[in-house]
C-alpha cells in the first residue's frame, strides 16, 4: 500500500530498543504526549481530581490537536477491526453513556464503550484457535498520547491501556484491558499496527470472570471535556488485517476487502 508523507509537528528518532523504523513526535509534541500521559494516569486511578485534570488538558490541547500524521486519503475503510481475526459479531452488549463524565475517572458511571470480546473459552487470556495472546491493533493512523501497562495491584477500570489521537478525524481512541504493549507516548502509529496484547487485566473482568474483551472507546474533545462517541456503526465498516498475524510482525498487512473476516458473525460471548 502506498502511502502519502507525515505531516507532523517534528519527528524523532526511535529511542534505544525501539524498532529501527519506528518514529516519534519530538519536540513541544512530545512534552504533549508526555505530560497528557501523566495526567490521564493520575485521573484514571484516582490521584488527580476532574477539575484539575480538566485544566491541564486544556493547556496541552493546542499543541496535541497538532500532532501526529494526517494520512488516509484514498483509503478504502476509515477505521480497522481492533482484534485481527474478528468482526463485529463480537460485540458485547455494554454501551451505555448515560451519566457518564470522563473526568470522574475511576467513579464515573455508565460504559462509554465496547466490549469486543475474543474466543478464550478458558478465561486465560489466549485465543483458541492460535493459543496465543490477541494482538490490538490500531484502528488509524495516529499518536500515542497515553501508555499504561498493567502492574499488579493496578485498580483503575481500562486495566493496561493506552490511548491514540487521530488528528484526521480529531478522534481519541483508547484501548482497554491490555496485558501487553509495545508503543509509548509520543510515538507515531500506522492504521493496523499492532499496538500490544490482550490480557485479563480489567478488574471487573477479573472479578466477575468475564469473557476476555477489549475494551474500546472512542471520544471527542471540546472545552476540556472529552464525549463519547458511539462506534458500532464505524467497526462494521471497518477493514481488516491478515489473520493470524505472523509471530514477530507488528505491522501486518491488510486483508482483501471481499468476504468476511475469519470467524463467524453471530459469535459472543457472555
Amino acid at each position: 500500500m502506498v502511502r502519502t508523507a507525515l505531516v507532523l509537528v517534528a519527528v524523532a528518532l526511535a529511542p534505544a530498543g525501539a524498532g529501527a523504523d519506528t518514529q516519534y513526535v519530538s519536540g513541544r509534541a512530545l512534552d504533549a504526549c508526555q505530560a497528557f500521559d501523566t495526567t490521564l494516569g493520575g485521573l484514571e486511578d484516582g490521584s488527580l481530581d476532574g477539575r484539575t485534570a480538566r485544566a491541564r488538558f486544556l493547556a496541552l490541547w493546542p499543541v496535541l490537536r497538532k500532532a501526529g500524521p494526517v494520512l488516509g486519503r484514498g483509503r478504502r475503510w476509515a477505521w480497522m477491526f481492533p482484534l485481527p481475526g474478528y468482526d463485529a459479531g463480537c460485540f458485547g452488549l455494554s454501551y451505555d453513556p448515560d451519566g457518564y463524565r470522563f473526568l470522574d475517572g475511576p467513579r464515573a458511571r455508565g460504559y462509554a464503550g465496547l466490549r469486543l470480546y475474543i474466543r478464550d473459552g478458558g478465561r486465560r487470556g489466549l485465543e483458541d484457535r492460535t493459543g496465543r495472546p490477541e494482538p490490538v491493533v490500531s484502528a488509524t493512523d495516529g499518536v500515542v498520547v497515553a501508555s499504561h501497562p498493567y502492574r499488579r495491584g493496578d485498580g483503575g477500570p481500562w486495566g493496561g491501556y493506552c490511548m491514540v489521537y487521530d488528528r484526521r478525524g480529531g478522534l481519541f481512541f483508547l484501548y482497554g484491558d491490555l496485558a501487553n504493549l509495545r508503543v509509548s507516548p509520543g510515538q507515531l502509529v500506522l492504521q493496523g499496527e499492532v499496538l500490544g496484547w490482550l490480557g485479563r487485566t480489567d478488574p471487573e473482568v477479573r472479578a466477575h470472570d468475564l469473557g476476555t474483551q477489549l475494551r474500546f472507546e472512542v471520544h471527542t474533545f471540546d472545552g476540556g471535556l472529552f464525549y463519547p462517541v458511539y462506534p458500532g456503526r464505524d467497526l462494521r465498516e471497518a477493514g481488516h488485517t491478515e489473520w493470524p498475524i505472523p509471530p514477530g510482525v507488528v505491522r501486518p498487512r491488510f486483508r482483501a476487502p471481499q468476504g468476511p473476516p475469519p470467524t463467524p458473525s453471530a459469535f459472543r460471548t457472555p
